[in-house]
């Protein structure tokens, strides 16, 4: 149930990351990392990803999507 919580949670929160993984200057893909944080309508959860966007998890995240 806990795990389940979790899961839900993330996917509210970071879920929809990959609409702000654009083209660059040079057909990598960029992170648009303000614009994500910004298009979350409750300021407490946009305080937590200005948190969380630093963790190395997140990092690590968008970085393996960026690649692929």
């Amino acid at each position: 149930v806990v795990s389940e919580a979790f899961i839900r949670f993330f996917l509210e929160t970071i879920g929809h990351y990959s609409l702000f993984l654009t083209q660059g200057e040079r057909g990598e893909r960029v992170f648009q990392r303000e614009a994500f944080r910004k298009s979350v309508a409750s300021k407490s959860i946009r305080r937590f990803l200005g948190v969380f966007m630093e963790s190395q998890m997140f990092a690590g995240f968008i970085q393996d999507r960026e690649m692929r």
